[in-house]
């Protein structure tokens, strides 16, 4: 009930925290964030923009373009679980997600 919720007291602190500054066109490697429950990513800048010519005025511009993310599951035997499909579907097991973020988004998972 929100009575209860009222009164609860839950202590949040950052762990561990990093940056990486990567130059255009490059990847981070798959990797685990160990004894984490929530990671989280933010996007400063995305690298170059890209060029769009406006079809009204002929114009090329440059357009803000999204950063994109992969999201893995990181256990490789997860969509071959002997479990029913509609429970394994629910829990995603196995599925990777690729997100487009703009720069300023923060993203927590």
């Amino acid at each position: 009930t929100t009575a209860a919720l009222e009164n609860l007291s839950v202590e949040v602190s950052i762990d561990a925290s990093w940056a990486n500054v990567n130059p255009p066109c490059s990847i981070n490697g798959p990797h685990v964030h160990p004894f984490s429950a929530v990671s989280g990513a933010y996007y400063v800048e995305c690298g170059d923009d890209g060029l769009d010519k406006n079809s009204s005025t002929g114009v090329t511009q440059q357009v803000p373009q999204p950063c994109a993310i992969n999201l893995m599951d990181p256990r490789p035997a997860a969509p071959m679980a002997y479990i029913p499909a509609e429970v394994r579907d629910a829990l995603d097991l196995g599925i990777d997600w690729t997100l487009s973020l703009w720069p300023g988004t923060v993203l927590l998972f």
